[in-house]
């Protein structure tokens, strides 16, 4: 004889049915995206999307988007946080599966707003990542994902004539006045009208690579990255071991600057430059080099490239102006004779009786073994209108 119930359902019906409604339940919090949707709020991301801030269970956020320009890199933190209530069974790889598709959201964005850019992700922090214990509290609730991201710009410009399928990487210098200069999507100044000019004499289209130092562009030339660097480059032994270089375009040399009239007038000497003084120079850079063989008692300090140098010598010579101090402010920049042409408030020293320390000549470095590319520099250079815009600049 069977047992039922007084309403007629079995004991075995009775455990069917509530197998299956704790079925039921498990889909409910598992389903989608493992029991995590989208909840979007990014206060301080470029461009939130109106289809991401519907309301459900996971809330998404960019809590940090920051571009460095000066380097050339993107900081972006993602928050994700589960469900309060039933949190602790959302598995931890489907917060980061969320937090990586904001990433990609943001970066798209961003490289939407700044066409021309190529960006390549460098770093993935997954340290602040939770495990499957959560509890209630943010900070074990919450997964957190930081990625780093390094930025190059690439333009692409079309010779006056039909390119053919040849194309021209050129590793050039940013941020550099009339020299070079990246602004609005465009290069301008004398090296990409030098890169121009070449890629008309090959008939090839020219695409620009941006670096920060000299040593930078002849490894992006060294490594095939670029075929040929055009960046206020010297020409040196160490350099010619790795790159062939064109004929020189330009004489110059290291100068030592001052944004002190005092110091310009009462320092003659290179020797009277002792451990008082600090000398700025960027990084990779023959001034380095020279203020490091010739200067070895005052303090060296080394920046990402000469532009920056010269912006922190100005600051820290504000600074010694403002403490009141009537003591000399002896804070001095080293870099090429054409860089330091650019800087309004420098003063080019004469130590010595001269004001060139070193005799350098600027030349294309072009990777190894390219006579064709090497040659058509060169027939570029011999016509002397790029010698003549250089020494215009530089004021001779």
């Amino acid at each position: 004889m069977r047992l039922r119930k007084r309403n007629g359902f079995t004991l075995g019906e009775l455990l069917t049915a509530v197998a299956i409604i704790a079925l039921l339940a498990v889909i409910v919090v598992f389903g989608g995206h493992g029991g995590c949707g989208r909840n979007v709020s990014t206060p301080d991301a470029p461009v939130p999307s109106s289809s991401d801030t519907a309301i459900v269970d996971c809330s998404v956020q960019t809590l940090q988007f920051d571009y460095d320009k000066e380097n050339g890199e993107i900081n972006i933190q993602v928050e994700v946080a589960p469900p309060l209530l039933w949190g602790q069974w959302v598995s931890n790889s489907k917060l980061q599966q969320l937090a990586k598709q904001e990433l990609e959201k943001q970066i798209t964005a961003w490289k939407a707003k700044h066409p021309g850019s190529k960006v390549r992700r460098t770093g993935y922090d997954t340290a602040k990542a939770t495990n499957w214990l959560r509890g209630t509290e943010s900070g074990t609730r919450m997964t957190v994902i930081e990625a780093m991201y390094s930025v190059e710009f690439v333009e692409m410009v079309a010779s006056s004539e039909a390119p053919s399928h040849r194309k021209i990487t050129v590793a050039v210098r940013d941020d550099y006045g009339v020299f070079s200069d990246y602004e609005n999507g465009e290069w301008s100044g004398a090296a990409p009208f030098f890169a121009r000019l070449i890629g008309k004499k090959r008939k090839a289209e020219v695409v620009f690579q941006r670096f920060d130092t000299p040593d930078q562009c002849v490894n992006a030339v060294r490594t095939g990255m670029a075929d040929l660097a055009i960046g206020l480059i010297s020409i040196t032994p160490e350099r010619q071991e790795h790159v062939d270089f064109s004929k020189t375009y330009l004489e110059t040399g290291v100068v030592i600057a001052t944004m002190d009239a005092q110091v310009a007038k009462n320092v003659v000497l290179a020797n009277d430059v002792t451990g008082s003084f600090e000398i700025l120079v960027g990084r990779g850079t023959t001034a380095a080099s020279h203020v490091q063989k010739n200067f070895p008692d005052a303090v060296l300090r080394e920046t990402s490239n000469s532009q920056v140098a010269y912006g922190l010598a100005q600051s820290m010579v504000i600074d010694v102006r403002a403490s009141g101090s009537k003591m000399e402010a002896r804070i001095l920049v080293a870099a090429d004779e054409t860089i330091v042409s650019l800087w309004p408030e420098a003063i080019m020293m004469e130590l010595d009786g001269q004001t060139l320390r070193t005799s350098e000549n600027y030349g294309v470095a072009v990777k190894k073994d390219n006579q064709v590319l090497l040659d058509a520099v060169n027939q570029v250079i011999v016509n002397q209108e790029i010698t003549n815009m250089y020494e215009g600049f530089v004021g001779r």
